[in-house]
């Protein structure tokens, strides 16, 4: 099939396009555990990409999310 594959996304070291350059993505994560705290390691690494406030109802799991960042807003609470 020709074409198979043309639209995969392209890894986060890979340049951003020229209308993109400049702009940020700002990203707000709810739920920090398992998978949540997988994306506060990795959305810092891609560029232009910013973690502006981080959620969960698990107070000790929030506040292990915040120290990785360590920097942002946090909400706590269900």
């Amino acid at each position: 099939m020709a074409g198979l594959g043309a639209d995969q996304p392209k890894s986060a070291s890979e340049p951003v396009p020229a209308s993109t350059q400049g702009r940020r993505l700002n990203v707000a994560i709810i739920g920090t555990g398992g998978r949540g705290i997988d994306h506060v390691r990795e959305i810092p690494k891609i560029p232009n990409a910013n973690i502006v406030a981080l959620c969960d109802a698990d107070s000790a799991t929030l506040k292990s999310a915040v120290n990785t960042l360590g920097k942002g807003d946090y909400y706590c609470g269900i």
